[in-house]
């Protein structure tokens, strides 16, 4: 089977003007106890991290898996399945079998490949013959099922952040325990298919302006972590040096609150 480059992008506007560690520091902690302040008590705050367009063993998803190594977080990693080879999950194992409880390997998609004419960019939208989609929802599963073996969590991140209904039927008939989208992400997942959020766009961020990036990234963290489970997606393909300093940061001050529990996705705390 003949596997897929994955392109290379640019990151966002404002990893191209970072503001300074200390500036860094203070916005995140005002930005974490400002969230703490809008949240009960009594409520636990949760927070998980989700890497996309995973399956080529490159330097930069290398570097930000040992950057969760480093802070001992979990990370669930969406792995395109069209993408991945044996030779390739060889490499990810020598990181995976060091600290297996961390990742949370899941499907994302088949190809990764957009079959819609108008519209919002789909893989599983409603252009797709119903044969089609269902096919390389199987093929998908099929394939990591057979690569990563009992190393594979049921859940499926769909390119894009979305997918029709059809999708999230089959998914839930294939045995998926969960789909995660955005927050914002429609239809609703049916009933016995776990529902799982991002909140938080690291990467794929599309202010022109740096100020304005910064901005909207630091209300959107503080928004997640308010709401009490706050879901950060990641596109290593995006981060450049000041990317990778600010997901540093991110999780060193994450780590000095005792009422922030870092989970998988799948993971509920007390």
């Amino acid at each position: 089977m003949k596997v897929i480059r994955k392109p290379v992008h640019s990151p966002s506007a404002l990893y191209l003007a970072p503001i300074s560690n200390m500036d860094m520091d203070s916005r995140l902690n005002t930005c974490i106890e400002q969230a703490l302040a809008r949240i009960s008590s009594q409520q636990p705050m949760q927070i998980f991290f989700r890497a996309d367009d995973v399956a080529i063993p490159d330097p930069e998803i290398l570097m930000l898996m040992r950057l969760f190594q480093k802070y001992g977080v979990p990370l669930a990693l969406a792995v395109i399945p069209a993408w991945l080879t044996s030779v390739r999950w060889k490499v990810f194992q020598t990181i995976d079998r060091q600290s297996p409880e961390l990742w949370q390997w899941h499907t994302h998609g088949w190809r990764h490949v957009n079959h819609e004419s108008s519209g919002k960019k789909q893989e599983f939208g409603p252009s797709r013959p119903h044969e089609a989609l269902m096919a390389d929802l199987e093929n998908g599963l099929n394939r990591l099922n057979q690569i990563l073996s009992d190393r594979l969590s049921r859940i499926f991140t769909p390119p894009w952040n979305r997918c029709d209904d059809r999708t999230l039927i089959h998914l839930k008939n294939l045995g998926y325990q969960a789909v995660s989208r955005n927050w914002k992400a429609h239809p609703a997942a049916p009933h016995g298919l776990l529902d799982i959020p991002v909140h938080v766009d690291l990467h794929t961020r599309r202010e022109p302006n740096p100020q304005d990036g910064w901005e909207a990234l630091f209300r959107e963290l503080e928004a997640g972590l308010a709401s009490g489970r706050c879901g950060v997606m990641i596109h290593h393909d995006r981060m450049n040096d000041a990317a990778f300093v600010f997901l540093d940061r991110l999780l060193c001050r994450l780590g000095t609150f005792k009422e922030i529990h870092a989970v998988h996705m799948l993971q509920q705390t007390p």
